[in-house]
C-alpha cells in the first residue's frame, strides 16, 4: 500500500510509473491539496474514487477516518500469469450474501426487496467455482432462507428467492444479524471460500433503525475481510449505515423499497469496480488486512514547507492506528521533490514507537 501526499502538479509525467505500480499490485491511495492537480491523483491512485483531497496539509485530520476506511477495504491484484495459467484459469467469483430486513416494518416492501436481489442475482455469474449466493432475513433474530453452498445454478437461486416468504417479527437487530453472518454464514462449512481468497460481498437492505448496537459486529466483518454495501429507506439511520459499510460511498438510499430499481446500477458497478478484475491475467483477491506493508511518499519540495509539520502529524496519527511488528504491519517513509529520498525503508523499524521517534 502507498498513501501519496502531493502539494502540487507534477513536473513530470505520472502516467507510466503510476500504471507500473498498480500492475505491480501496489495500493495507491492519492491524497491532496487545492494546488494539486485532481486528475492526476485520480490516475495514480489505484481507484479514482480512492484519490481524497483537502484545502491545505492542516485540515489532513479530516480525512484521516476516510482513509482509514479505504484502507480497511483494501483489494490489490495478484501477481499476473503466463499466458498459459491465464487460459486454464476461470474469471474470479464472489460468495454474495443479501441481509433482508424481514421485520413487521417491511411487509408492503418485501416484494420489491426480492425483485432486486432477483436482477442482481440475474448479473451473477453463479457456479460453485464462480459466484456463490446466500439469502438471510432477520427481524429480532436471523434466519437463513439458504446458504453459499445450497445451490449451485442461477436457476434454483431465482426460483427460491421468488417463493420467499416474508419473514415478520420485531424489533429490528441488526448488529445481531451481523454477529451471525460472521459466525454462522461466512464459513467454510456454509459455503464460504474466504479462506481460499474469494472476495467476500455483503448487501444489507434494511428499512429502520437497528435496536442492539452495530459498531462491533460491524467491525467484526470489517476484520474478516467482508465488503459491505449497505442500502436504506428514509427510515433508516444514515450513520448506523456507514458504521456498518466499508466506505461511505457504499452506503446507498432510496425513499422506500419500491425504489430500488433506481440504485441498482449503481450498486452493481460498485460492487465490479472493487471486487471484480475485467482481465483474467490480474485476478483480485481479499488482502490479509491484518498485515500490510505501508509506503507514505510525501511532498517535500519548496512550496510545502509550512505544510509539512501538519504532513508528519498526519502520518504520525495514521501509524498510531497500525499494528507494527516485524510479522505484522510495516512502514516506511520517503520524501521527494526533484528527486526521492528515503527516511527510513520498511524494514528499518520493528517498533511503532521507533517510526513516531523517527519523525
Amino acid at each position: 500500500m502507498l498513501i501519496l501526499l502531493n502539494g502540487g502538479r507534477s513536473f513530470d509525467n505520472v502516467d507510466t510509473p503510476a500504471s507500473a505500480l498498480k500492475q505491480q499490485g501496489i495500493f495507491v491511495i492519492g491524497i491532496g491539496t487545492r494546488s494539486s492537480d485532481s486528475g492526476e491523483l485520480k490516475k495514480i491512485s489505484y481507484d479514482p474514487r480512492y484519490a481524497l483531497s483537502v484545502s491545505e496539509f492542516t485540515d489532513l485530520p479530516s480525512v484521516q477516518e476516510q482513509l482509514s476506511s479505504v484502507m480497511s477495504t483494501v483489494l490489490v491484484r495478484a501477481t499476473p500469469m503466463t499466458p498459459k495459467e491465464t487460459v486454464e484459469r476461470q474469471p474470479p467469483g464472489r460468495d454474495v450474501v443479501f441481509l433482508l430486513d424481514g421485520s413487521d416494518g417491511t411487509r408492503t416492501g418485501f416484494p420489491a426487496m426480492q425483485d432486486f436481489v432477483q436482477r442482481i442475482v440475474e448479473k451473477l455469474r453463479v457456479d460453485d467455482n464462480q459466484d456463490r449466493v446466500s439469502v438471510v432475513q432477520y427481524s429480532r433474530d436471523p434466519a437463513v432462507n439458504f446458504y453459499l453452498n445450497t445451490y449451485t445454478t442461477k436457476g434454483e437461486i431465482l426460483d427460491t428467492v421468488r417463493g420467499l416468504r416474508h419473514k415478520g417479527g420485531r424489533p429490528l437487530n441488526t448488529g445481531a444479524a451481523l454477529q451471525y453472518l460472521r459466525d454462522n454464514v461466512f464459513t467454510a462449512s456454509a459455503g464460504s471460500r474466504r479462506l481460499e481468497g474469494v472476495p467476500q460481498v455483503l448487501i444489507l437492505l434494511s428499512g429502520g433503525r437497528s435496536f442492539d448496537s452495530v459498531d462491533a459486529p460491524a467491525s467484526a466483518l470489517k476484520q474478516l475481510g467482508v465488503l459491505t454495501f449497505a442500502i436504506g429507506t428514509r427510515s433508516s439511520d444514515s450513520r448506523e449505515l456507514e458504521k456498518i459499510s466499508n466506505d461511505p460511498n457504499y452506503v446507498l438510499s432510496v425513499s422506500e423499497f419500491t425504489d430500488l430499481p433506481s440504485i441498482q446500477q449503481q450498486l452493481q458497478s460498485s460492487v465490479e469496480a472493487v471486487v471484480i478484475e475485467d482481465t483474467p491475467e490480474t485476478p483480485t483477491v481479499l488482502v490479509d488486512t491484518a498485515k500490510k506493508d505501508i509506503v507514505f511518499l510525501l511532498d517535500g519540495s519548496d512550496s510545502t514547507r509550512n505544510g509539512f509539520p501538519a504532513m508528519r502529524d498526519f502520518v504520525e496519527r495514521v501509524v498510531e492506528k497500525l499494528n507494527v511488528g516485524g510479522n505484522k504491519d510495516r512502514v516506511s517513509v520517503v520524501q521527494y521533490s526533484r528527486d526521492a529520498e528515503v527516511n527510513f525503508y520498511l524494514k528499518t523499524y520493528t517498533t511503532r514507537e521507533d517510526i513516531v521517534d523517527s519523525g
